[in-house]
């Protein structure tokens, strides 16, 4: 994810610690110290902040869980399924400047970190 986000953009994200109300309970990313994306936002928590929503990308870990959140969000949101990376890769695309490893983002985005 976080590969994919500076192939997007040409920065590394930030990526805030937890996920908060502001961002339907997903994680934020930040681009330029700019909100770009959410990670795994609840989808029953969308609709309600789905204007604030529409110009950043939201971040599914699978597919099943896009479509409950497209469901929720505006015609034409952006919405990407990022699956799980293996750790090799995950940890040699980690730049140092991150406030969370890839292997804990993908942890976070599949909830594993919950359990």
């Amino acid at each position: 994810m976080i590969e994919f986000i500076h192939q997007e953009t040409g920065r590394y994200p930030r990526i805030a610690e937890q996920g908060t109300a502001d961002f339907a309970m997903g994680v934020a990313v930040y681009v330029r110290e700019r909100p770009y994306a959410v990670i795994c936002p609840a989808a029953a928590r969308v609709t309600a902040i789905r204007s604030r929503l529409a110009p950043l990308l939201l971040i599914a870990a699978t597919e099943r869980e896009r479509r409950r959140i497209a469901a929720q969000a505006g015609p034409g949101q952006r919405i990407e399924v990022i699956g799980p990376v293996p750790a090799a890769m995950a940890e040699a695309a980690q730049p140092q400047h991150c406030v969370l490893t890839a292997n804990q983002t993908l942890n976070r985005m599949m909830s594993l970190d919950r359990l």
